[in-house]
This record gives structure tokens, C-alpha cells and sequence, in this order.
């Protein structure tokens, strides 16, 4: 367990670098990524917003479709063993999976749209309504993104991803004994200098951008921070099996979307 454990965070580190494999039949990564569209060639303000509605209309589409594979999947527990009997424990543990996830499903679309709402507000695009509907188109894509590769990939292309990518080892494969409690303790330190350097980003905004906006950002902030939560508490059980090391899964699905938080807001608001 424990080495799957290691394998898995550093997984997480090298997502960005997927190549597509087939998900259902006609549904890849790849097709995802080319459908991406954001009608940029659009010039006339009702075509563009035309053109965002029925974009944003097939993103939510995939989405779902995402989402019930993602429900399968969930529900094949125990994972290594294709006759298995499920007893009641396991059913048990499904019914954890599939509130996790649930749970974390309704999150982000909340999420989604206060932070849509804070990041078209910021932007003061000349067409309000074009900015939300293209930061909702953009951010339903990367959902799909992070599902795929949290719930749907194979072990065959984690284990390709692992060795073509070239990265310096994740710090908490080098504990000092390597047990459960230590990985878990590393993750934490992880997870609080993850927080401690977005806490100094929002003061560094705040200094930066009108009340108004920071007002929306921060009501945007306490809605990621509940989505981050239930999706690295829904993913870390998954991953676990739920067992005791859905605490250090967990962790560091927290860490990596705190992470990316960081990146995102510095670029936005920011402008790095």
C-alpha cells in the first residue's frame, strides 16, 4: 500500500503531461482538449454569446458524461478482482466513494460560478456576460481534465507518464522510515506552506485590485476552499480503497489543487 501510495503522489506531479487514451470508445483526453472551444473568431456580440451558450452547453454534457464513468468506475470496488463478492463492507465503502464524490460534484459548481463571477467582474471586459460564459467554458474543460485523470486513467498510462517524465522525486518519498504516519505528517507540512504562501498572495492582491473585486474573490475563496476539500477527501478514499491511507492521498490532492490556486489567481490578478 505504501508504494502505491508513493507512485500515486507522484503521479499527481507529472498530470500535466498526459497523453490521451480512450476513455469510452469515442471519448479520449485528446478529444477534450481540441474541443476546447472559446469562439474567438467570433466577432458580432450575439454570435459570440450564441456561440459561448451552446459551447458551454456541450461542456456540461461531457462533464456528465465524465461523471457517470467516473460513478462506474467508483462502483467496481474492490478494484483487483474482477468475480469478486462484494459482503457489506465493501458496499460500504462504496456508498463512502459515491457520497465523496457527490459531494465534491456539487462544490465545484458552486465554485465555478462565484469564481466566474469574481474573475469576469476583475476583468471588466466590455461584454460582461462573454467574459463569465468564456471563464465557465474554460473551467467545466479543466474539470473534465481532472476527473479523467483522477478516476479514469489507466495504470498503463500512469506507468507510461512515470517514466517519460523527468522530475526531482516528491519530498515525502524520502521519510525517514516511510510508514503511513510520517508520509502523513510530511503532507501536512506540505499542505500549510501551500496555504501559508496563498494567505500572502490574497494580501498582495488585496493591495492591488478595487474592493469591490476583492470582495467577490474572497466569497469566490471560501467556495474553492470547501470544493478543494470534498474533492481531495472524495479522490483520497478512492484511491485508498478507503483505507488508512486515504489521509496522505488526501493531503496531497489538497496541496497540488492549493498549488495550482496559487498559479492561477497570480496569473489572473496578477498578471504573472
Amino acid at each position: 500500500m505504501l508504494k502505491l501510495l508513493l507512485n500515486f503522489i507522484f503521479f499527481l506531479l507529472c498530470v500535466s503531461s498526459v497523453t490521451a487514451q480512450s476513455i469510452d470508445n469515442n471519448f479520449t483526453l485528446k478529444e477534450v482538449n481540441s474541443k476546447k472551444i472559446f469562439c474567438g473568431k467570433t466577432t458580432n456580440k450575439t454570435s459570440l454569446v450564441n456561440c459561448l451558450i451552446k459551447t458551454l452547453k456541450k461542456s456540461d454534457e461531457r462533464l456528465r458524461q465524465i461523471e457517470n464513468l467516473s460513478l462506474k468506475e467508483i462502483q467496481k470496488y474492490p478494484y483487483y478482482e474482477d468475480n469478486y463478492q462484494k459482503d457489506d463492507h465493501d458496499l460500504e465503502k462504496i456508498g463512502w466513494f459515491k457520497s465523496g464524490f457527490e459531494s465534491s460534484r456539487k462544490s465545484w459548481i458552486v465554485f465555478r460560478n462565484a469564481d466566474c463571477n469574481s474573475i469576469s467582474d476583475f476583468q471588466k471586459i466590455n461584454n460582461r456576460k462573454t467574459g463569465r460564459l468564456r471563464c465557465l467554458v474554460q473551467l467545466t474543460n479543466e474539470r473534465i481534465e481532472k476527473l479523467y485523470l483522477l478516476y479514469l486513467i489507466s495504470s498503463e498510462e500512469k506507468e507510461t507518464l512515470s517514466v517519460s517524465t523527468h522530475i526531482n522525486p516528491h519530498p515525502c518519498d524520502n521519510t525517514v522510515t516511510g510508514n503511513t504516519l510520517d508520509i502523513v505528517n510530511c503532507e501536512s507540512q506540505k499542505l500549510k506552506r501551500a496555504e501559508k504562501q496563498l494567505t500572502k498572495l490574497l494580501k498582495k492582491i488585496k493591495s492591488r485590485i478595487a474592493r469591490n473585486n476583492f470582495t467577490l474573490l474572497i466569497k469566490a475563496q471560501k467556495f474553492w476552499v470547501e470544493f478543494r476539500d470534498a474533492d481531495g477527501n472524495a479522490a483520497g478514499i478512492y484511491e485508498s480503497g478507503g483505507g488508512t491511507a486515504r489521509g496522505p492521498f488526501a493531503l496531497a490532492i489538497k496541496t497540488g489543487v492549493t498549488e495550482n490556486r496559487i498559479a492561477q489567481l497570480s496569473r489572473i490578478y496578477l498578471k504573472k
